[in-house]
């Protein structure tokens, strides 16, 4: 009998653990596809205000330096859509060091190209639905 109840709590602790993880594994998706959802509309709104205020001084455009750590998080992307978002992080890259050599207005336009693609659309809209964010 006590070698039954030893397998039985065994047993248990290990469901019990891997149910936890499971329900974690949701939270960290969830929390991570907001991250860079966010983050990708905080760019966006950089470009948008440059764009809209004819200013002469080009933004300097903060994002998350782990961006690529949470991407990798988001095990429900394909691979044409991982590859879209590093698209969009690249021309962000290229503009950051681009603005150090005083051009960073060309590149700026690369940055809309790739935010106007239907594909780019399509893995914002699956961030919206996967992070349950609401607009509006």
């Amino acid at each position: 009998m006590e070698i039954f109840c030893v397998v039985l709590g065994s047993i248990l602790a290990i469901l019990g653990q891997v149910l936890f993880n499971i329900f974690n594994n949701g939270k960290v998706q969830k929390h991570n596809t907001a991250m860079i959802y966010y983050d990708i509309q905080s760019i966006l709104k950089y470009v948008k205000q440059y764009k809209s205020d004819k200013q002469d001084v080009v933004p300097n455009i903060r994002y998350h330096s782990e961006w690529q750590n949470m991407l990798l998080e988001l095990n429900y992307l394909k691979s044409s859509q991982v590859l879209c978002i590093y698209d969009f992080y690249d021309a962000v890259y290229d503009y950051d060091c681009a603005l150090e050599k005083g051009c960073g207005i060309k590149f700026l336009e690369e940055l809309e190209k790739v935010a106007k693609r239907e594909d780019f659309k399509q893995v914002m809209e699956e961030f919206e639905h996967k992070a349950k964010i609401r607009r509006g």
